[in-house]
């Protein structure tokens, strides 16, 4: 991990003249997006553009497949050169991911107290409060090998740097790694009429509790904090099948301590950053969304005196950057991908009433008003086809074309907006979570389409309408109940938490 990857960039950057400090995630393109009004994400990313991680641990220790699952990021080769050749100060940037920035340690050796010493300045630099928040670091993954034939689980050196961080305040989580090594070791010993995968995965959960788990309960005397997590299959061996559970408990543990130590919206920054965890994303999506433009969508506070479209736009791209997916060509801010959730949307706002003059031309209206409008039957198969081919209303053209005011209709556009794209998002985030790319593809958009469309869309705006109507309109917009409603929605309707998880199945 020492010159860490091709696709990454290593820069020498004290905390006092930190690069991170002068520059911010990459810029979209102007042509390429809607006209918007100012960004919540922006904002957050303003005052801190990065999650700053410093990764501690020896070489083999598997950090770089680590990274390379928690912040989706692609690992081609990595080149160990010699020990003298990391500098925890280099800050490692990704091409493909510009909301982290790492520093990596190489451990702690027996007996060597120089990397010590260098690893303690460091921390002392990047803990100070006078620091800007930007240039701080916010999380410590101290990566420790689990060991399989006995050995020291932790090193003196390790124990003095947990008690230092403790005492900057800064979260630590230690990280034991290559749990499917111990169960392969475990394994290979058993007799072949025991040889079997249950087996071996209770042997290696007895193992690890006794030469791993019973080792942290010292060093909760330096930080009664302290938080470990553990992975497994991050290799890129063939037939590796990573243990997403696990990763993912350790980025919703990582997003906590985050959230307990720093101010404001570190953790926001934190959910955008990562890569592993559906739950974080949806977390962090709902959150910046909450911050100021799902709220008092009903009493058009935020968006008053304001073009309908322009509104919608700044929606679709602070939930689409929340997502942070590694999308090179921008397709989720093309006309084309905009339009697809226009499609859908748009089915939530006329009442049964006006459904035949917003889509004159729709032969089977009927079907698809009694399931994509929620006024039938849940499901109809009709309806799913005819969603897909569906084109944006000459209609809904012309409504998006007035200005923000209160009504029923612009109440259920917004919420379906929201709750639709955040959906396909996570659609989208299940699709490439098992991709040897981490590049967005236009198959991957259609698949996730087609997913949402043949899953909760029916559900969704049957929700939104029973919702909101105009006997309701009212009592809706005196209140908070359209935001709280839209995060019901999205929670309940999430594929991944429906099914009681917080990442798509291995």
């Amino acid at each position: 991990m020492q010159r860490f990857l091709s696709r990454f960039k290593r820069q020498r950057s004290p905390a006092a003249t930190s690069s991170t400090a002068q520059s911010k995630p990459e810029s979209v393109p102007t042509a390429s997006t809607p006209e918007t009004l100012p960004l919540t994400t922006d904002e957050i990313q303003g005052e801190c553009p990065r999650l700053r991680v410093l990764v501690v641990g020896k070489t083999g220790a598997g950090k770089s497949s680590l990274i390379s699952h928690a912040f989706g990021v692609t690992v081609k080769s990595i080149s160990h050169g010699k020990r003298g050749e990391c500098k925890i100060d280099d800050e490692i940037l990704s091409t493909e991911n510009s909301c982290f920035v790492l520093h990596d340690s190489v451990g702690f050796e027996s007996g060597d107290t120089a990397n010590l010493e260098v690893a303690l300045e460091f921390l002392g630099d990047r803990t100070e409060e006078s620091t800007p928040l930007m240039d701080r670091l916010h999380v410590i993954w101290l990566c420790i090998e689990i060991p399989t034939a006995g050995g020291r689980v932790f090193e003196t050196g390790d124990e003095k740097f947990i008690e230092a961080a403790s005492a900057s305040a800064v979260p630590v989580i230690i990280v034991f790694t290559q749990f499917d090594r111990l169960c392969r070791s475990i394994l290979r010993r058993l007799p072949p009429t025991e040889r079997n995968n249950a087996t071996c995965e209770e042997r290696a959960e007895e193992r690890f509790k006794e030469t791993c788990l019973k080792e942290i309960e010292p060093l909760y005397a330096y930080d009664r904090h302290l938080c470990y997590a553990r992975t497994s299959g991050l290799g890129e061996g063939v037939g590796a099948k990573p243990d997403r559970k696990s990763l993912d408990d350790l980025i919703q543990s990582t997003r906590r301590l985050v959230e307990d130590c720093f101010p404001g919206d570190t953790w926001l920054v934190s959910a955008m950053a990562q890569r592993g965890s559906v739950k974080t994303k949806i977390d962090g999506a709902v959150g910046i969304g909450m911050k100021k433009h799902w709220r008092k969508l009903a009493s058009s506070v935020v968006f008053a005196d304001r073009k309908l479209e322009t509104c919608l736009n700044t929606v679709h791209i602070e939930v689409t950057a929340s997502w942070n997916f590694h999308d090179p060509n921008e397709l989720l801010r093309t006309p084309e991908f905009i339009g697809k959730i226009r499609k859908i949307a748009q089915l939530v706002i006329p009442d049964s009433a006006a459904a035949q003059q917003w889509f004159p031309t729709m032969a089977n209206i009927q079907s698809v008003v009694g399931w994509a409008m929620g006024l039938g039957p849940p499901i109809a198969v009709v309806a799913i086809p005819a969603v897909a081919a569906l084109g944006v209303s000459a209609v809904f053209i012309g409504f998006i074309a007035n200005m923000y005011q209160r009504s029923p209709e612009i109440l259920r556009c917004f919420m379906g907006y929201i709750v639709d794209l955040t959906l396909i998002l996570e659609q989208i985030f299940l699709v490439t979570l098992s991709k040897a790319s981490s590049r967005l593809t236009e198959s991957d958009i259609e698949i996730a389409f087609q997913n949402y469309v043949e899953g909760g869309l029916g559900e969704v705006h049957r929700e939104i309408r029973e919702f909101v109507g105009h006997e309701s309109f009212a009592k809706i917009a005196r209140g908070d109940d359209a935001e709280e409603k839209i995060k019901h929605l999205i929670y309940k309707y999430s594929p991944s938490l429906k099914a009681g998880g917080g990442v798509g199945e291995s």
